[in-house]
């Protein structure tokens, strides 16, 4: 793909290539994010349905919850005693 090229005339191909790299994530954002003192968010396949975990950097986790008046906290997941940050 040149830098003329636009999402609209991408093969499907090219297409695939396109969302396979949008969608790779080796979670260094992340972790730069949380080394600088900001709590992070996501989902994984344990979230339960309706809210986002929520990662402090000091390993403090919580579900929150979110419309239009902002975030809410929904309940705080337990740091099991094997897991050290």
């Amino acid at each position: 793909m040149t830098s003329n090229d636009t999402i609209e005339n991408m093969t499907p191909e090219q297409d695939q290539a396109f969302w396979l790299q949008l969608g790779y994530d080796d979670d260094a954002a992340a972790h730069d994010h949380l080394a600088r003192g900001f709590p992070v968010y996501f989902q994984t396949s344990e979230t339960p349905a309706g809210v986002i975990e929520k990662l402090y950097p000091n390993g403090h986790r919580e579900y929150v919850r979110f419309d239009l008046t902002g975030e809410h906290p929904a309940v705080d997941i337990p740091r099991p005693a094997s897991v050290t940050w």
